[in-house]
């Protein structure tokens, strides 16, 4: 099993990592890479040789950083947790400091680009990176594509003796029925948006102005009066 976090760019075959841990024979292979320069939300790992023997928070320039990306055996996985079932640690390689003599943990150097993003300023590095045309065409070759996650919700579930076909189930719904059949949704008109639209402007001014048609677009009409010219105030002329 491959297992690994997104808190780290870059892009690798990693049939590589699962060849080296086949060959290794190890229980745990982890993906790791020289730091290149500090940074405290990068988990690091004490090595001897290529065997991890501890692990420690934050790194230095030149430390053995770990990429949040490992390769370990499901059953060996399952004892694992059964081991440290008891414990509150939240992270595996944390609550096996004290195991590191009896567990062969293995490391990978992986020298490609890497970029860690723990904050908004490794974001906008990692971002502006992206500039770079060399790094651009590592991240984005044409014979390894990137598949992206759209949304954290459960899959959805179907039901013992449920027949589905030709469907675009949405997460985290249930289906007992027999047969589900996609309908397209019917195209409207492009006239009918506009009526609609038009229809709906027409009724928000008529709500505001209440007034007859006749006296909306009738202009306003000016009393016209007469100045004294002695006096310097407007006459009313009489009736």
């Amino acid at each position: 099993m491959v297992l690994s976090s997104a808190s780290f760019v870059y892009n690798m075959d990693l049939n590589k990592l699962i060849d080296a841990h086949a060959a290794s024979e190890a229980d745990i292979t982890v993906l790791t890479q020289a730091a290149k320069a500090k940074d405290v939300d990068v988990t690091g790992f004490k090595v001897d040789g290529t065997r991890v023997h501890g692990v420690k928070h934050g790194v230095e320039f030149g430390d053995v950083a770990f990429l949040d990306c490992f390769v370990i055996g499901r059953e060996f996985l399952l004892q694992l947790l059964d081991w440290y079932e008891q414990t509150d640690y939240l992270d595996l390689f944390e609550a096996m400091a004290a195991d590191y003599e009896r567990v062969n943990v293995q490391v990978y150097d992986y020298e490609g680009y890497v970029a860690p993003i723990f904050n908004k300023d490794t974001y906008f590095k990692a971002n502006m990176d992206m500039l770079d045309p060399k790094i651009t065409a590592e991240l984005f070759p044409a014979d390894r594509r990137i598949r992206t996650k759209a949304h954290d919700n459960a899959p959805a579930k179907f039901e013992t003796g449920s027949r589905v076909s030709n469907t675009r189930v949405s997460g985290r719904l249930p289906h007992q029925g027999h047969r589900l059949q996609l309908r397209p949704r019917p195209q409207r008109d492009r006239r009918d948006r506009r009526r609609r639209q038009q229809r709906h402007r027409d009724a928000i001014l008529r709500h505001q102005d209440r007034r007859p048609r006749r006296e909306r677009h009738r202009r306003p009409q000016q009393r016209r009066t007469r100045r004294d010219r002695a006096q310097g105030y407007p006459r009313v002329p009489a009736h």
